[in-house]
Formats: structure tokens, C-alpha cells, sequence
């Protein structure tokens, strides 16, 4: 398995049953992905929750720090989990012995996941910051045009009669264009909602790590 694959699956955790009823450019992926399905868990679905974790793993694999640290220590930890029947103190304490091996400490664990939680803060920063400027963009381009279509509408309705079908033609262009406008608005909040559900996924993971390294490892 290609260590992106390998990267991404470590902060994916499988569905409770009882409970169940390629790097590119950030604008690329805002305005490539379809608007989510609001009929799926909190507005997310799991195509687009799954194409965000892939770009938050290929963001934590490009600040890979050298050595054993803590994305080495996660992979451990799930390592073990799955192939030896151990309580989860024990499955990291086993990871941590692994990791003493490599003479590695717990305070360079510790400072290690805070990094890369840093690492997650400023690509979320980036991201909304992207995401808001395309959807100004969008408002920018479609408010202006559609105000010249509003006016050529106005100047239509004053011809005779025989300017009526293109009259027509032109109050389907002004839908069209509100349509693609709102359509952007969704897009936008529906990539935005995509990607905090992916970064909180992974943050939340970490965080969860941190404390019980803290509880297990000190």
C-alpha cells in the first residue's frame, strides 16, 4: 500500500455497525467538487469527507518530520490494535517501546502531533481564506453580469412587440444566472462543510492521542 494510503487510513475509523442505520491547487478542489448531499450525516457525504481526508493526509505527509515521531507512532498503535489482543493502554505502551527503540522519548511524541496539529490549523486557515475569495469571485462576476442582463431586460420591455422573443430569451439567461449564483453560495458552504468535517476527523484524533499519551506514556 503507497504510504499516502497507509497515511490516510491511520485517521479513519471504521463505522460502529451497531450505531450505522491527487494533490492540487485549493481553488482547484473547491471548485471541482460537486455540491455535497444534504441528506448525508450532517450535511457531509462520505466521497467528499473521504477526498479531504486524502488532502489533509498528503498535507501531513509533505511535513513528514525525519525519524520515528508521531505519524510513525500512530501507525504503530494501529498496527498493534489490529494484530494482538491488547487493551488500548498496553497497545500504547507497546508502540511507545517500539519508539524508545528508535531512541525516541515521549516529549518528542508530544512535540511531533502538536506540529503537525499547527500544520492541520494553518492548512484549514488557507483553505477558508481560499474558499471565501472564490466565492467572491463568483458573487463579483455574476452580480455584474447579471445587472447588465436586468438592464437589457428593462430596455427589451420598452421595444414593440416584435423584441418580445428575445425578451424571452434573455429572462432565461437571468434565471440561469441567479441559479448559477446560488448554486455557487452551496457549493462553497458545502466544500467548507466537507472539509471541517475532515479536519476536525483528524484533530480530534490527534487531540485524542495527546491525552492519552499524556496518561499512558508519562
Amino acid at each position: 500500500m503507497p504510504f499516502i494510503d497507509k497515511l490516510k487510513a491511520v485517521f479513519i475509523v471504521p463505522e460502529d455497525p451497531k450505531s450505522a442505520n491527487s494533490n492540487k491547487d485549493s481553488q482547484e478542489y473547491i471548485s471541482s467538487t460537486k455540491p455535497i448531499d444534504n441528506t448525508g450525516t450532517q450535511g457531509v457525504n462520505s466521497e467528499s469527507n473521504a477526498r479531504f481526508l486524502e488532502i489533509l493526509a498528503q498535507v501531513l505527509e509533505k511535513n513528514n518530520q525525519p525519524g520515528f515521531d508521531y505519524l510513525e507512532f500512530r501507525k504503530a498503535v494501529q498496527s498493534i490494535a489490529q494484530m494482538q489482543h491488547l487493551d488500548e493502554p498496553n497497545q500504547f505502551k507497546t508502540a511507545f517501546a517500539a519508539a524508545q527503540a528508535f531512541n525516541v522519548n515521549a516529549d518528542t511524541l508530544f512535540d511531533s502531533a502538536k506540529k503537525y496539529l499547527n500544520v492541520l490549523e494553518a492548512e484549514q486557515i488557507q483553505f477558508n481564506k481560499t474558499a471565501d475569495q472564490y466565492l467572491q469571485n463568483q458573487l463579483n462576476q455574476k452580480q455584474t453580469e447579471s445587472g447588465q442582463l436586468k438592464q437589457t431586460i428593462r430596455n427589451a420591455e420598452e421595444t414593440l412587440a416584435q423584441l418580445q422573443a428575445k425578451l424571452d430569451e434573455d429572462k432565461k439567461k437571468l434565471s440561469a444566472l441567479e441559479s448559477d449564483l446560488s448554486n455557487a453560495q452551496l457549493k462553497v458552504d458545502s466544500n467548507k462543510a466537507a472539509f471541517e468535517s475532515a479536519y476536525q476527523q483528524v484533530v480530534r484524533q490527534i487531540k485524542e492521542d495527546l491525552q492519552k499519551m499524556e496518561t499512558y506514556l508519562k
